[in-house]
């Protein structure tokens, strides 16, 4: 049998030191990904805002928080994921990072209900108490 330091197991990455920073990194550029490919229809104008907050938030944001309740988010991280989402919503806005928009006018004219945040730590409280009525 091999050692190695790390194997992708259910498309989640796991490593021998058990560090989620690289994981974080490939779920953000696979969003990224699903950005790009929904890219035309975030450009329609045909489609009204709240479909295209609500198409976001059904493709991009189960992709990048697949496997999210056995991850161990640091500050960087945390900072990373709240990067992520405003860009996603500023792609979403059409809204150039040269303008000079802060970030909660942003999140005002989106009015997320939950932040990316805040449904990864949802899942995570959900996750564990499976694991606590398993160990009963």
């Amino acid at each position: 049998m091999e050692t190695v330091t790390d194997f992708i197991y259910f498309d989640s990455k796991i490593t021998a030191d058990g560090d989620c920073n690289h994981e974080i990194k490939r779920r953000l550029f696979l969003g990224r990904k699903v950005m790009t490919n929904i890219d035309s229809l975030l450009k329609s104008r045909d489609i009204t805002l709240p479909t295209k907050v609500h198409l976001v938030r059904a493709t991009v944001f189960p992709v990048v928080m697949y496997g999210c309740e056995s991850w161990t988010i640091k500050k960087a991280e945390r900072q990373r994921i709240d990067a992520f989402k405003l860009c996603c919503w500023r792609r979403l806005l059409r809204v150039p990072w040269t303008a000079r928009r802060s970030n909660q006018s942003i999140l005002k004219e989106i009015s997320p209900e939950y932040s990316l945040q805040g449904l990864m730590l949802k899942l995570k409280l959900q996750y564990s108490g499976h694991q606590m009525q398993r160990t009963e």
